[in-house]
């Protein structure tokens, strides 16, 4: 199952999207190993992104903008991030 997830995931988040080291972080935060990150999942997520220098993840750190960040990456409405909402995401910012 987790090889299928990593395949998965490097299929839907491609190289020309993908900033170094953001899947290995998204893998690394996904706790639970489904492939989706719940909301304490996400915001491990985002901690590992500041921490890796990334500008949007730093203001929602600093900002404590957990809810507001969700909302914006979780197009569905289910609370749970995927690797094509994250994606999507990227792709309009």
């Amino acid at each position: 199952m987790r090889y299928f997830v990593i395949i998965l995931f490097a299929l839907v988040y491609s190289c020309a999207a993908a900033k170094a080291g953001e899947v290995a972080d998204y893998m690394a935060s996904d706790a639970n190993k489904d492939g989706l990150l719940q909301k304490s999942e996400f915001q491990a997520f985002i901690k590992r992104r500041a921490k890796a220098g990334d500008k949007s993840a730093k203001l929602v750190v600093t900002f404590a903008a957990w809810g507001r960040a969700l909302k914006m990456v979780d197009t569905n409405g289910d609370k749970i991030v995927s690797p094509a909402e994250l994606r999507a995401f990227d792709a309009k910012n």
